[in-house]
């Protein structure tokens, strides 16, 4: 009788074991949620003071990547009018953004990389390009 009892105590544990690991295994498989992530997706309008002129544009954040990344497609206008598009990684960390282009439409450009934080509904920060040109300063806003 006690090898049946201490046998179901066993398989007690057992079954409460695989249970508890198979809830553990759900939750750390679940995408993180943020607050942040939300806000962040749609279209933001930017002016930039770059490292080789002065330009407008927009960051269209269009979908998650997992986790704290997301795509995102930026439309630079120059002065004189012409565009130029490039795709972007954006990821999230610690309350900063970092945006690194890549993929630009027209051949020759140096794809950038955007170093930003949240300054109350905008976003704030400079540029780098792959050529190792830094931006002065770029703001984005809703």
């Amino acid at each position: 009788m006690r090898r049946v009892v201490a046998g179901m105590a066993m398989m007690a544990a057992l079954v409460a074991g695989l249970a508890s690991a198979d809830a553990q295994t759900r939750t750390e498989a679940s995408p993180p949620t943020t607050v942040a992530a939300a806000p962040l997706m749609g279209r933001w309008s930017f002016e930039w003071d770059g490292a080789s002129g002065t330009y407008t544009g927009t960051m269209m954040v269009d979908r998650s990547l997992g986790g704290d990344a997301y795509h995102g497609l930026v439309t630079v206008r120059r002065a004189n009018g012409t565009t130029l598009t490039e795709e972007a990684t954006i990821t999230v960390r610690d309350g900063a953004l970092t945006v690194k282009c890549y993929n630009a439409s027209e051949s020759g450009w140096s794809p950038d990389n955007f170093f930003l934080a949240v300054d109350g509904a905008r976003l704030v920060g400079y540029s780098l390009d792959n050529a190792g040109n830094r931006g002065k300063r770029i703001v984005l806003w809703r």
